[in-house]
């Protein structure tokens, strides 16, 4: 066995028992499940601001490569005649 192997199942084994308690386990028995509407309600507004904000850093991060290549074109265009 691989010291990684060995210290990813170290890992996954001391971090269930710190986070599966008893406690934890009897709280987890107690939840109440929620349609997906309900779940979505909460997670959409996040999820737009991540989408455009992805967005905004793709555009703003290939702007240079966008007007360089419209500008080419334009150029192209004009000298054409």
């Amino acid at each position: 066995m691989s010291a990684k192997a060995l210290s990813v199942l170290t890992m996954k084994i001391l971090s269930y028992r710190a986070i599966y308690t008893i406690d934890f386990k009897h709280q987890l028995t107690k939840v109440v499940s929620q349609s997906y509407q309900e779940i979505l309600k909460f997670v959409y507004p996040n999820a737009i601001k991540i989408g455009l904000t992805s967005l905004g850093g793709f555009l703003i991060s290939q702007s240079s490569t966008l007007i360089g290549t419209l500008y080419l074109l334009l150029k192209k265009w004009l000298y054409m005649e």
